[in-house]
C-alpha cells in the first residue's frame, strides 16, 4: 500500500481512541482498512508501532514517539496549505507558537496578539498545545517559530537563541487553607511535613528539577505527588492538595486558592522567548518588540 497523507491522520487518530473500529468510522474507511494502513507504515518503518491482542490495541514506546511527530508535522502542513489556498497568500506572513499554558501564557499571549495584529492585519498566528519535552524538537524542526520558557532550558542547544523578558527566583505555591507563611524568604525544610506536588522531570526546565530533588532531602516526612505538566500541578494547589515551585516571572496571578511565598533558594531564573538563530522574519522581530515593551507591566 502506497502510504499517504490521510494514512498518517488515521494512524495519529488511532492512538488516540485505541480503536480500530472507531477510527474507521471516523475516517470512513473500514475496519481492515485501518488495520492494514498501520502495517503498512510497521512495514516501511520496520518497527512495531501497535500491538493487538484479543481486541485491546496498544501502542509501543515507539509507536506513541512517531504519532506525537506525525501529529506536529500534520498541523504545519494543514497550516501551510492553509496559508497557501488564501487569496492573498503571498501578502501574507505567519507567526507559530508552541505553547504549553503556562500561567504567564495563558494571561499574557492572548493580550499580546490582539495588540500586535490591531496593527498588524497580514500576520496570521497558529498556537500548537505541546508537552515541555517537544518543544525543543518542534523548535529545530521549524514546525514551530517560538516558545516561552527559561534560559537553563535552553541552555544546551547552540541552534537556539533565548530573549528574556523577565527574572526572578523560585515560589512557594500554596494552598490558600495551609497555614503556613513567612515574611521573607522560606526555608525549604520548613515545608517538611506538608504535601508537595512535583512536576515531572520531563515537563521541567533544568532548574526546578534540581530543586525538586533538594526538597526531597529538606522534607523527608512530606508526601510526594507527582503531577505531569504545570497545568495539573496548579490544579491540585488551587484544589488544597499539595504545594509546588515555580519560577516568578511564570506564575504572577493572585488567587483565593493560593498564596505565593519566595523561597530561600539563591538561583534566579530568566524567563523569555526561545527561537532559533536563523529566524530572521521582520514579523517575528516585531512581535519580540512587543513582548519586550510589556514585559515590565507583568
Amino acid at each position: 500500500m502506497a502510504l499517504k497523507i490521510e494514512h498518517l491522520r488515521v494512524f495519529v487518530d488511532l492512538s488516540k481512541t485505541l480503536s480500530f473500529t472507531k477510527t474507521g468510522r471516523q475516517a470512513g474507511v473500514t475496519q481492515p482498512a485501518v488495520s492494514k494502513i498501520v502495517d503498512s507504515l510497521e512495514n516501511n518503518l520496520g518497527v512495531k508501532l501497535v500491538i493487538r491482542n484479543n481486541k485491546v490495541v496498544r501502542f509501543t514506546q515507539e509507536g506513541h514517539a512517531f504519532a506525537q511527530q506525525i501529529e506536529s508535522v500534520l498541523l504545519a502542513y494543514d497550516n501551510a496549505v492553509s496559508q497557501v489556498k488564501s487569496a492573498d497568500a503571498q501578502h501574507y506572513q505567519s507567526l507559530r507558537i508552541g505553547y504549553t499554558a503556562t500561567p504567564y501564557e495563558s494571561k499574557h499571549v492572548p493580550e499580546l496578539i490582539h495588540e500586535f495584529t490591531a496593527t498588524n492585519p497580514n500576520v496570521h498566528f497558529y498556537i500548537q498545545n505541546l508537552q515541555h519535552n517537544e518543544l525543543h524538537r518542534d523548535l529545530q524542526d521549524k514546525t514551530i517559530d517560538f516558545i516561552f520558557t527559561t534560559q537553563d532550558d535552553v541552555a544546551d542547544y547552540k541552534a537556539i537563541t533565548f530573549t528574556p523578558i523577565g527574572c526572578g527566583g523560585f515560589r512557594a505555591l500554596i494552598p490558600s487553607d495551609f497555614n503556613l507563611t513567612a515574611k521573607r524568604k522560606l526555608a525549604l525544610n520548613k515545608l517538611d511535613g506538608y504535601p508537595l506536588v512535583f512536576i515531572a522531570d520531563s515537563n521541567s526546565g533544568p532548574e526546578l528539577v534540581k530543586l525538586q530533588r533538594q526538597a526531597v532531602q529538606a522534607c523527608p516526612h512530606s508526601r510526594l505527588i507527582r503531577a505531569n505538566n504545570i497545568q495539573s500541578a496548579m490544579v491540585m494547589v488551587k484544589a488544597g492538595l499539595g504545594i509546588c515551585f515555580l519560577p516568578k516571572y511564570i506564575y504572577s496571578e493572585r488567587s483565593r486558592f493560593i498564596h505565593t511565598v519566595n523561597l530561600d533558594y539563591p538561583k534566579i531564573i530568566y524567563y523569555g522567548i526561545a527561537y532559533l538563530k536563523s529566524n530572521d522574519s521582520p514579523a517575528f522581530q516585531q512581535f519580540i518588540a512587543l513582548i519586550q515593551s510589556k514585559s515590565q507591566k507583568y
